[in-house]
């Protein structure tokens, strides 16, 4: 059994550091890989039912009208069947074309179609009662009337397509309980910056029950995560890691959390967060200042990890007394960094000396920046008192007085002042 542990631990310790870091990596990438493979099958299957039921439409139709069939008829069937296999490929090319549809384009798109339908309808409707009051059908105007009912119709149905797709968003006024977007009417999804994965509190918060929403992580996300826990940088990869290890976490810890593919173009993460939060309706959970100000600038929601640890950290007031680690020194010789329970910065006047200690430190001042209360105090030093000289000190401090160059010093006899310039005048003659 000894050896047998011992085996175990000698394995353990043989595999290396970075292919057990990797393991969460890799379950999320083989779990998003095995969901695109799913979704190109699909595709994939699709289009090839599609082709089939052409062709089988082309070969139903012709058997179907033509009663007997002729050399000739079996030119016309592969000519047909040509012709609607290159339709299809048409349509199947176009499809390809555009992977990441739109569901509010397409539904405005036939939307607008059948309003401009039904307007071209009631337009050729009335061009039809004009020519006949005015016997315009008499005089050879028909292939004119022809003309304007066939451009008429499709401006209208351009039209109706161009309003539609322009003013989406309003359709919801004119018709209720119609919309072209998915709106969430209950507490809003947060959608995950890489920054706050890499950060990893996030973890916390969901464990403590605080966070009441669905967590959505971007595939986008995973991919730069995957980008930085490839980097020949060791900085860059321990933090990719990181965000891939908390990825894991997070699923476990908090089951509302879900990787989406959004609909987006291919831009910088930053930019594609923004997109699929002014989309889809979400609020930014994010760690990072610059993001935060930018989706605020366009009216996105935020919810900055910075303004919750700042809501959640005790108040220390100037003048207050704490005892604290001096860890290092400032930007200044003569000064000590030390840092308060919540993580803030205290930088103490005169302390580079100690370095290493618990001292008592008074805030003196403290500056709000975008990234927490910095502090600043000073040393608290407080005279102690010293000891009390015994009477074998005072005659050893007495015996090592040196004598003065007139000889010892005498005491004057009592009754006699002190200073006996006071008492005689020099220039006085006796």
């Amino acid at each position: 059994m000894n050896d047998q542990q011992t085996n175990q631990e000698e394995t353990k310790k043989s595999i290396p550091s970075d292919s057990l870091s990797s393991r969460p990596q890799n379950t999320i990438l083989r779990d998003l890989e095995r969901k695109a493979r799913v979704e190109s099958l699909l595709a994939a299957s699709l289009r090839a039912v599609f082709v089939v039921l052409v062709i089988a439409t082309v070969a139903l139709t012709l058997a179907s009208s033509l009663q007997v069939v002729e050399p000739n008829d079996w030119e016309l069937f592969l000519g047909l069947l040509l012709a609607a296999l290159g339709a299809a490929a048409l349509v199947i090319i176009a499809d390809v074309m555009t992977p990441k549809k739109q569901l509010a384009s397409v539904l405005g798109i036939y939307v607008g179609v059948s309003f401009g339908l039904v307007a071209a309808l009631g337009l050729s409707q009335l061009i039809d009662v004009v020519a006949e009051a005015w016997q315009l059908d008499e005089a050879g105007a028909s292939l004119y009337i022809a003309l304007a009912k066939g451009i008429g119709g499709l401006s209208l149905v351009y039209l109706s397509v161009s309003i539609v797709l322009s003013t989406k968003d309003d359709v919801r006024l004119v018709i209720p309980y119609v919309q072209f977007e998915r709106r969430n009417t209950n507490r809003l999804p947060l959608l995950i910056d890489t920054s706050v994965l890499i950060d990893g509190r996030i973890t916390g918060l969901a464990k403590t029950g605080i966070i009441d929403s669905t967590l959505i992580i971007p595939t986008y996300v995973i991919n730069e995560l995957q980008k930085l826990a490839d980097s020949s940088d060791r900085g860059k990869r321990e933090r990719g890691r990181r965000g891939l290890d908390v990825v894991q976490e997070l699923q476990r810890a908090y089951p509302e959390t879900k990787i989406v593919e959004p609909n987006t173009d291919e831009l910088l993460v930053d930019r594609m967060i923004l997109d699929t939060a002014k989309k889809e309706g979400f609020r930014v959970f994010t760690n990072d200042l610059a993001l935060a100000k930018i989706a605020e600038i366009q009216s996105i929601q935020v919810v900055n990890v910075h303004d919750i640890v700042a809501a959640l950290r005790s108040e220390v007031m100037p003048g207050e007394t704490l005892e604290l680690l001096i860890v290092r020194e400032g930007e200044t010789p003569d000064q000590g960094v030390a840092f308060l329970p919540d993580g803030s910065m205290v930088v103490i006047e005169h302390a580079s000396e100690e370095i290493g200690r618990s001292c008592q430190i008074r805030i003196t001042n403290s500056l709000q920046r975008p990234g927490g209360r910095l502090f600043f105090g000073k040393l608290n030093k407080v005279a102690s008192p010293g000891p009390q000289p015994t009477p074998a000190d005072s005659d050893e401090r007495r015996e090592e007085t040196p004598p003065s160059e007139n000889g010892p010093r005498t005491e004057p006899p009592k009754g006699t002042p002190r200073n006996p310039s006071s008492s005689r005048n020099p220039r006085r003659k006796n």
